[in-house]
């Protein structure tokens, strides 16, 4: 999947202009979850806005040494918040701000593929509430992921050894491990 997680850094990067043109401040840090924003004392400063990535893949085996995957890929959109962002409070101008933020991620995202990964349709969305002075928004997607590496392991045999014992010379001296 790194692959993929390349391509969504590459495409935000390109996408930049869309969040300038409307007075949103581009994606600045793109990184693997971690939970980073949960626990911020464990791991270096980040710049905001953030996207993390995660992905859960289910495998099945194909003819021809290839596995066809069922992939769900969430981007956690990390923002910082001044202030409460609820519908009816005197932020409704952040509260838009921050929906647009959703919508441009999103609309950057929606379709991205690779030669080994189908285009990425949304699923889900849903919000965090949980961390103070941050606005954290999750949206999920899904794609099919064709894997054939499993051919570079064809010649590879896994065994265990009991005993092994080594012979040889080194220089004039003879050795036995």
């Amino acid at each position: 999947m790194l692959q993929i997680y390349n391509a969504i850094k590459d495409r935000l990067k390109e996408c930049e202009s869309k969040f300038k043109v409307q007075g949103l401040s581009p994606v600045m840090h793109i990184d693997y979850d971690k939970g980073q924003y949960l626990r911020p004392q464990d791991f270096e400063i980040f710049p905001m806005p953030a996207v993390f990535y995660t992905y859960n893949i289910t495998w099945q085996d194909r003819p021809g040494k290839t596995q066809l995957g069922t992939a769900t890929i969430d981007l956690k959109i990390v923002i910082p918040t001044s202030s409460s962002i609820a519908m009816n409070s005197a932020t409704l101008s952040e509260a838009e701000k921050v929906l647009r933020y959703h919508l441009t991620v999103h609309s950057c995202i929606h379709g991205l593929k690779s030669p080994s990964v189908s285009g990425l349709r949304r699923t889900q969305e849903s919000d965090d509430p949980s961390p103070i002075g941050l606005h954290i928004h999750t949206i999920s997607y899904t794609c099919e992921v064709t894997d054939n590496s499993t051919h570079l392991l064809a010649d590879y045999v896994d065994a265990q050894v009991d005993d092994l014992v080594i012979q040889g010379r080194i220089g004039a001296k003879n050795f036995q491990i």
